[in-house]
């Protein structure tokens, strides 16, 4: 079973992801950042910040020119 937690760069979705990595085994675990390209720096900051402290977990992010079915598509082919 895949479990996916959005990750946007504020606290309460920091908390989704620590939870998730702590109550599900890590390889089951995927992070996802909606990334437009137009984050604030001290977001990604965040980011690098909360992989160092959650360890090794799967990371995607949809990507500016992607639709939803984009990342739904990579995530099934993983």
């Amino acid at each position: 079973m895949r479990v996916i937690a959005t990750v946007s760069g504020g606290k309460s979705s920091a908390w989704t992801a620590w939870w998730a990595v702590n109550h599900f085994p890590k390889e089951d675990v995927i992070l996802y950042f909606n990334d437009t390209k137009w984050e604030h720096e001290d977001t990604y900051r965040f980011l690098r910040d909360l992989e160092v402290f959650l360890g090794t977990v799967s990371y995607t992010h949809l990507r500016a020119h992607e639709t939803s079915l984009h990342l739904v598509c990579r995530l099934l082919l993983e």
